[in-house]
């Protein structure tokens, strides 16, 4: 048995066979098991995204992946941190994988900069 547990979504989907497809566009957020009778179970173990990821007030440069529910990205989307702008370095991918990812004002992309938003 194959069986995949989306962490985004809660959704469990099962296959009897020796394979299987899953199509998602979070791969990182699904926690894979393959078992069997009188067999020891493989499981390969996802990423579970946090509830809420608040952005703001930062620079963001290099690679850097961040895997939430809710995503905003701004100069004021939180109350519990400071206010400030947030800028996206130019050489930099930043992948935002969630439910729902919101860029709001005071959000600054330099040229050169690779932001990937993937959403379920």
């Amino acid at each position: 048995m194959i069986t995949f547990y989306n962490l985004m979504t809660g959704k469990v989907t099962s296959y009897v066979g020796s394979n299987a497809v899953y199509d998602t566009r979070m791969p990182n957020c699904v926690t894979v098991c393959v078992s069997g009778n009188n067999k020891i179970p493989y499981i390969s173990y996802g990423i579970s995204p946090v509830d809420n990821i608040y952005i703001q007030n930062e620079t963001l440069s290099g690679n850097k992946t961040y895997i939430g529910k809710n995503i905003k990205v701004g100069e004021n989307v939180t109350t519990s941190k400071t206010q400030g702008p947030v800028v996206i370095k130019a050489g930099s991918t930043i992948n935002f994988y969630g439910n729902d990812v919101q860029i709001h004002p005071g959000t600054t992309i330099e040229l050169g900069a690779e932001v990937n938003i993937i959403t379920q």
